[in-house]
């Protein structure tokens, strides 16, 4: 029978636990993912931000989709995220 979960390490004879990810994570100096994702978009979102009003990119990233809506939820869109992160990270 195959298990996906490594066996805990044996010290001397001894078993103890794996370490866990944000101990590790914290021990090596390493941010999680979703942070560093996070990091990126707003690092992204300045680039944007910092461009003339009539550049490509930035018109693209503000333009708003007209017509008729789809059923259900909306989709998540690039600026939802970018929204939300300030708002998890404290900023305006």
């Amino acid at each position: 029978m195959f298990s996906a979960r490594a066996p805990p390490l044996t010290l001397l004879g001894e078993l103890t636990a794996l370490p866990q990810t944000p101990y590790l994570r914290e021990l090596i100096g390493l941010e999680s993912v979703s942070l560093m994702i996070k990091k990126s978009r707003l690092r992204w979102f300045g680039h944007v931000e910092r461009r003339d009003e009539n550049d490509s990119v930035k018109r693209c990233i503000m333009w708003e989709v007209e017509g008729i809506k789809q059923r259900g939820y909306p989709k998540k869109t690039w600026w939802d995220c970018v929204k939300n992160d300030m708002e998890i990270l404290g900023l305006s």
